[in-house]
């Protein structure tokens, strides 16, 4: 409400949007807005809270009080995030009984975007389903650990997600055990189908180092000008 000159709707714009609104609104009081000898500004004095629901496979579910400007992001970090069963690819955002997002955090921890990312609502809801496909890489890549994979992606996007080969790594074939039929098998992928190798759940992935030997190396000691190691 704008003394003398009424009320100017904001709801759910931008500031810029805002201020946009509050300056026609002020013009037609104040001539001096549209010639530009009066500058209008508007700041954010106060932000208000709205209340979310956490729900499912989170470490600590239950309603939380946010800031109005917070995202799905944030809402994890005050819950804990995911627990151990819980997904960090589909996460699900819930709008007046209507699911109006599917948020990825991989984008946002592997790559630094948020693309799907949105800013929460008064009485949104998140829901966080258990995961569907987790794997375990372990030895010679840069970030070994467990990762979820999607449905469609690749032993290559797996790679990916690790970070790549560690410099001592043997990349021309990766070992996996895998859980089939009541019983484990074993196989060995190599670097021409890493593309088209399509991942498990519960696969266990090994990447080992190159050996410790030389190819090509000869040693010279003993009364010579320059003993050591020649190629």
């Amino acid at each position: 409400r704008i003394p003398n000159v009424g009320v100017a709707q904001v709801n759910g714009l931008t500031i810029e949007q805002a201020e946009s609104v509050i300056k026609k609104k002020l013009s037609s009081l104040y001539n001096s807005i549209n010639s530009g000898r009066t500058n209008v500004s508007v700041t954010i004095n106060k932000i208000r809270s709205v209340k979310v629901y956490i729900l499912g496979e989170v470490m600590n579910p239950g309603s939380y009080t946010l800031s109005s400007v917070s995202s799905v992001f944030n809402a994890m970090i005050s819950c804990g995030g995911p627990s151990d069963n819980g997904s960090m690819r589909a996460i699900k955002l819930i709008r007046g009984g209507k699911e109006i997002a599917t948020i990825d955090f991989y984008e946002f921890l592997m790559k630094g975007v948020m693309p799907s990312d949105v800013t929460l609502q008064d009485q949104d809801v998140i829901q966080v389903p258990p995961y569907v496909s987790r794997v375990t890489v372990n030895g010679s890549v840069k970030r070994d650990g467990i990762y979820e994979l999607k449905q469609g992606e690749s032993l290559k996007d797996l790679l990916e997600y690790c970070g790549g080969f560690t410099d001592d790594a043997y990349t021309d074939r990766i070992s996996v055990s895998r859980n089939s039929n009541g019983e484990k098998s074993v196989a060995d992928v190599t670097k021409e189908i890493f593309s088209m190798f399509t991942p498990a759940s519960g696969d266990v992935y090994q990447v080992d180092k190159i050996l410790d030997k030389y190819t090509n190396r000869v040693q010279i000691l003993g009364n010579v000008f320059r003993p050591g190691t020649y190629a």
